[in-house]
């Protein structure tokens, strides 16, 4: 895998590592410098239930020398992740990875490569051995080098079916015409073929040594635990110089640059990008304060200038990438229509002539100053991300003392700074822009261990009212969420309102009975907050995240809007005018597109076949009463719960949620009566559907248990694990598929309802290749059915299915979801607690008998680029 580098890439890293040094401290994070240079840090978390271990290895496309664009990389971590060694052939890995859990998984940037495995603690010593044996004993299987090269061969033809990846390469290659950032991480398709086995082992043995490599490890565990296994593994190999890093700055612009592609997409993507600075430059700061002022929060210039107000931008963005190895640039991205790019940049100027000119308000930057340091704090959720922290914290800084001085120097940024940096590097004669923009008629293409590990449960309170409260204190990160779950989301939809539920999500927090639309926004952004709606399949749920010193006064607006909300016309259009657009987008990705047209097909009159974002004519007929008809449904007092998790005071909490939730008395209306259907399809269908992709997608589908069926589900989770990994690449699918060269993804997931539920494969492949893609998932499905899968497998699926349920618990907010839908579905907020347990008592005779019930009648869907227009229908 690797990831490219979006706009807000190196913002993102850069500041999650800087929420590192604020919230995590170097208290709990030991240092041990080994002779051969390679440096391991152990961060200790007794809240974890959890153990991260990360290896950052300081190598990535840009520092491939004569391989540039080759994609050396990033062919050597798929090479190297879970490949054979000199102690162990693959599939001993990949038994013992499920043993661990399944959780492993390696990607590359630009600048570094990283391996991770998430386990529990008991494994800390298999899972460090196992990473050394990867980073440094890799064998280079014939076998294993030529399908990891098909693989990619297959991943990089079918990267123009990302819309995303597509543009973010288009803008790099124009703004870098010498640094190698220009190339692509994974290189150029004919670039790749031409690697060699020798090259790539060559490049292995010069960049896989111990002091080009930064080691992490985080959990429930201690120094004294950690070292002795690091002295017997990592710690015996010798120092061997690393190679020194591409540092040169990129020349800066002489005048203005401009690149325009058509591509297959209903959106036009507009970049307007600004040469600066690398990392270790004074204006870093005051650059990053311009990027969350003019962009960050509703409330943003931006946001309310493009968006809202002049409507000439569906979405707006903004950061400033500040590389630590050379020059980087200040970024300004829209998703608009192509007619509006010349009056957007004339706009986009005359608003950055008022930071020249001073004219910005302090209290912006006062605000934008807390949502930095508030988001970087809210970003904290589990271990694995805080192991993330300290180890891209020391891949670009060298210090964890480092962030401390980061946040120090940004809390003194002054308007002056902000006024000389924008006169400085904002050179409208020097602006490099970017357009990916929809094709016409008329254009074509241009140019061992145990620990006291932390058990979550929370504590369940009801109110007169019936309304259930579900309270978890932690106080480890100065943090506190708010969450109220009811009864809903598409299940409560009928095909003429599909969609209210999206364009509540979009308005509820607008305007309230006690709040303006203004004051809502100021307000929340002032603090750095989060709050927000989303729309499930079974649920709907809002949400308020904020520093805990805040919570209490921003209680008041999270309960008003929720329970007042105005829903006034203005904020009406404006949701209804941008779900338009991104119902427009939703063929512009293949996975989305496929999705959407699956459920839709196979779900028939349940509404589990809506789609969350409605339909162009839904959208368009919904009104304001409409709109607070349906709300006023899901206000039940009956099917609510109300969740506060973090950093609160108790006392202080329930007399809030007395007073405002404890008053909701039921309402009248009631959520739309649906059609419920069971056992629907009662023969095998086959589908053609188009997609505008060169690609061939392939989705099978089953009707499977619904949400009580609880024992059935673990059962049906355990075959989703031997037969394409629980939730991470793996099972026999995979194994298979993916070594034939026959898909690029293929993975299949076990999705239960109220009513009822399903069970769906999916691959992504080509043309040519679907029909045995189809015939190799055919044979494998009657296989769990009819044959016993082995001892083996067996374990390695519960141990894999286990770690999943472990896995999704680990945050808070992943938790207080979890807990709010049990305890709505009927289930107990402490349903999570007795899973391991279910998934004990199941056998391998259960898990026969759950096949053959369950996995009969196919609904076969393919989706091709060459199909027609109307939808081919084939019963079988």
């Amino acid at each position: 895998m690797y990831i490219f580098l979006r706009f807000k890439f190196f913002l993102f890293y850069f500041f999650i590592v800087l929420a590192g040094a604020l919230v995590i401290g170097s208290s709990n994070v030991s240092k041990l410098s080994l002779n051969n240079g390679l440096n391991v840090f152990i961060l200790e978390d007794p809240t974890a239930s959890t153990v991260s271990v990360k290896a950052y290895v300081k190598t990535g496309s840009i520092d491939e020398g004569d391989f540039l664009g080759y994609g050396m990389s990033h062919y050597l971590e798929h090479i190297v992740s879970g490949g054979s060694t000199e102690f162990h052939p693959e599939s001993y890995y990949q038994d013992l990875i499920a043993t661990l859990g399944g959780a492993t998984n390696a990607y590359t940037t630009t600048d570094h490569t990283c391996y991770y495995i998430n386990t529990t603690p008991e494994h800390i010593e298999s899972t460090l051995k196992t990473m050394n044996e990867w980073l440094f004993h890799c064998t280079f299987n014939e076998s294993e080098y030529t399908r990891e090269r098909n693989v990619i061969i297959k991943e990089i033809e079918k990267n123009l079916a990302n819309v995303d990846r597509e543009f973010y390469q288009l803008c790099q290659r124009n703004f870098y015409q010498f640094f190698p950032l220009k190339f692509p991480v994974i290189g150029y398709l004919e670039n790749f073929k031409s690697v060699t086995k020798e090259a790539i082992e060559s490049y292995y043995k010069e960049k896989y040594v111990p002091s080009n490599m930064i080691l992490v490890i985080g959990g429930p565990l201690s120094k004294s635990q950690v070292k002795p296994i690091i002295d017997q593994t990592f710690a015996l190999h010798p120092y061997q110089a690393d190679t020194n890093p591409v540092v040169y700055l990129e020349p800066k612009p002489f005048t203005t640059r401009h690149m325009e592609k058509s591509g297959n997409l209903n959106v036009t993507y507009f970049n307007m990008r600004f040469s600066t600075i690398d990392l270790f430059s004074a204006d870093l700061y005051p650059l990053d304060l311009i990027d969350f002022i003019i962009s960050n929060g509703n409330d943003s210039i931006f946001e309310k200038h493009f968006v809202e107000d002049k409507k000439l931008a569906y979405s707006v963005s903004s950061s400033s990438f500040t590389p630590p190895y050379t020059r980087g640039y200040f970024s300004i991205s829209f998703e608009t229509d192509y007619d509006n790019i010349p009056l957007i940049k004339k706009e986009v100027f005359k608003l950055l002539n008022k930071f020249k000119s001073g004219d910005i308000e302090d209290s912006r930057i006062v605000r934008a100053k807390k949502q930095k340091i508030s988001d970087d704090i809210l970003s904290i959720t589990d271990i694995d991300s805080k192991v993330s922290r300290v180890g891209l914290g020391y891949l670009y800084g060298q210090s964890i003392d480092f962030y401390d001085t980061y946040a120090k120097n940004f809390k003194q940024v002054t308007k002056k700074d902000l006024i000389r940096v924008s006169q400085q590097y904002f050179d409208e004669s020097k602006l490099i822009t970017t357009v990916l923009k929809p094709k016409t008629k008329d254009n074509e293409n241009i140019s061992s261990v145990t620990n006291n590990i932390v058990i979550k449960k929370p504590e369940k309170i009801e109110l007169s009212n019936g309304v259930r409260v579900l309270l978890y204190p932690d106080k480890s990160i100065p943090k506190t969420l708010a969450q109220v779950m009811v009864l809903g989301g598409i299940r409560g939809e009928t095909d003429d309102i599909n969609g209210v539920g999206s364009i509540i999500a979009e308005t509820m927090d607008k305007q309230s009975a006690l709040y303006t639309n203004e004051a809502i926004s100021k307000i929340i952004d002032d603090h750095g907050a989060n709050m927000g709606g989303t729309v499930g399949n079974n649920t709907y749920y809002y949400a308020l995240q904020c520093l805990s010193e805040d919570f209490m006064n921003l209680f008041p607006i999270f309960s008003d809007t929720f329970l007042n909300p105005v829903f006034n016309d203005k904020d009406i259009e404006e949701a209804k005018r941008k779900t338009l657009k991104w119902i427009d987008q939703r063929s512009d990705d293949w996975y989305s597109h496929s999705v959407y047209h699956f459920k839709k097909t196979f779900f028939k009159q349940h509404p589990y076949g809506l789609s969350k974002l409605g339909e162009k004519d839904t959208i368009k007929n919904l009104t304001r009463e409409s709109i607070m008809d349906y709300f006023k449904s899901l206000k039940n007092p009956q099917n609510m719960v109300i969740s506060i998790f973090g950093d609160f005071n108790q006392d202080q909490v329930l007399s809030k949620i007395e007073s405002t939730f404890g008053t909701l008395k039921s309402s009248k209306n009631e959520l739309p009566s649906l059609p419920i259907q069971t056992d629907i399809h009662a023969s095998a269908n086959s589908y053609e559907l188009p997609i505008k992709q060169d690609v061939a997608v392939l989705l099978l589908g089953f009707d499977t248990t619904k949400l009580n069926q609880v024992e059935d589900n673990l059962k049906i989770d355990i075959l989703d694990a031997v037969l394409s990994g629980m939730n991470y690449p793996g099972g026999r699918l995979h194994t298979q598929l993916r070594g034939e060269g026959l898909v690029y993804v293929v993975h299949a997931m076990n999705r239960t309802g109220i009513d009822q539920g399903y069970f769906f494969i999916y691959a992504l492949t080509s043309a040519d290749k679907v029909e045995r893609v189809k015939s190799i998932i055919l044979d494998h499905i009657q296989s769990v059915k009819y044959e016993s899968i082995t001892d083996k497998e067996f374990s390695l699926a519960k141990s894999q299915v286990k770690f999943y349920y472990k896995d999704r618990i680990s945050s808070l907010e992943n938790l207080a979801i979890i807990t709010a839908a049990d305890e709505l579905y009927g289930r107990g907020f402490d349903h999570y607690l007795s899973i391991t347990k279910d998934i004990d008592s199941i056998s391998k005779d259960d898990i026969r008998k759950t096949a053959q019930q369950y996995f009969k009648n196919p609904q076969e869907f393919t989706f091709l680029q060459k199909v027609l227009k109307n939808t081919k229908v084939v019963s079988k």
